[in-house]
């Protein structure tokens, strides 16, 4: 070959530059590699049985699930027993928190600073946030809209332990951050059943692919905050938003949507805690409170009904 000409390539039956340094490991390295990695399945509790790895010899079947199981074989990865229903639901919704699922055994990413545990049936990694911070919360559903988000979080509650007490949820949609956060994932997917629009400028159906991507965080309480202006915009548009989807609709329609809105409102843990509260103010009253406010709520109804005569 001419100097300066294109290289040839090499003919087909050509070693490899691979080939001229090592060969492939035979079968005592194989299965010396399996056996190390059953040892550590074993230890994770990811394969069932008693066998010695010293004796171990893997079948076809356990040859493809220990090279599955292979990269979460280390001290990155915890193993934690979970109920078979929440086992499921993992396996459909891997993330890159929890990749893999064998078994009941859910494989979670366990990093410096965290802890790796199972709270009332959740595997999850956890550690409390510190001002300004807030973190990426993997959940094992797929939502495809605010309605399908409100019916798991309502079915499975258990979900809100993902965050310690102190903590809010948050949410990502398409990218773009909520303004709020909330105390409970029934409130948040309350709120998105009414805004979730707005946070997109490119979306403006009502269409449920919209609901693209989701993302859920929970966020130390001085984090996630928004300017007064901002947030005043997005209220300012979610309003004009309403009022152009129930313009659509006939009374039948308008009455039937805000009664479910209502009710699902009402089955919220925010809606109740909001209740319980303004119970326990309520009941915290003096008897001189409790009568100043039994005036101020007269002249109001006076007030109203004075405006109403007028208007008529």
């Amino acid at each position: 070959m001419k100097a300066g000409s294109p290289r040839a390539d090499p003919p087909s039956d050509a070693p490899t530059p691979w080939e001229h340094c090592m060969s492939p490991p035979n079968r005592s390295q194989q299965l010396k590699r399996y056996r190390s990695l059953y040892a550590a399945a074993k230890r994770k509790g990811l394969v069932k049985g008693d066998k010695d790895a010293r004796s171990f010899v893997p079948s076809g079947y356990m040859k493809t699930k220990l090279n599955k199981l292979g990269p979460y074989l280390n001290e990155n990865y915890a193993a934690l027993k979970v109920s078979p229903q929440m086992a499921r639901l993992y396996r459909d919704a891997p993330s890159d928190i929890v990749p893999a699922v064998s078994g009941n055994r859910v494989l979670i990413r366990n990093e410096p600073g965290y802890r790796a545990l199972v709270r009332r049936g959740i595997p999850m990694r956890i550690r409390k946030l510190k001002s300004g911070e807030h973190e990426f919360v993997p959940l094992p559903i797929k939502p495809t809209s605010p309605e399908d988000l409100m019916d798991v979080v309502t079915a499975n509650p258990v979900f809100n332990q993902l965050k310690y007490e102190s903590e809010k949820f948050a949410f990502k949609l398409n990218t773009f951050p909520s303004y709020d956060y909330y105390p409970d994932l029934e409130s948040l997917a309350y709120a998105l059943m009414n805004n979730y629009e707005s946070l997109d400028p490119t979306k403006t159906s009502d269409a449920d692919e919209n609901f693209a991507t989701l993302e859920i965080y929970r966020t130390h309480v001085t984090n996630w905050r928004w300017d007064k202006e901002r947030i005043e915009h997005r209220r300012k548009k979610a309003r004009e938003r309403q009022e152009r989807r129930m313009g659509r609709m006939d009374r039948e329609e308008r009455e039937e949507y805000l009664a479910d809105i209502a009710e699902k409102r009402k089955r919220s843990r925010g809606y109740k805690r909001q209740l319980e509260k303004l119970r326990e103010q309520r009941a915290a009253r003096s008897p001189e409170q409790v009568e100043r406010d039994r005036v101020k709520a007269r002249e109001a109804m006076r007030r109203k009904r004075a405006k109403d005569r007028g208007e008529s």
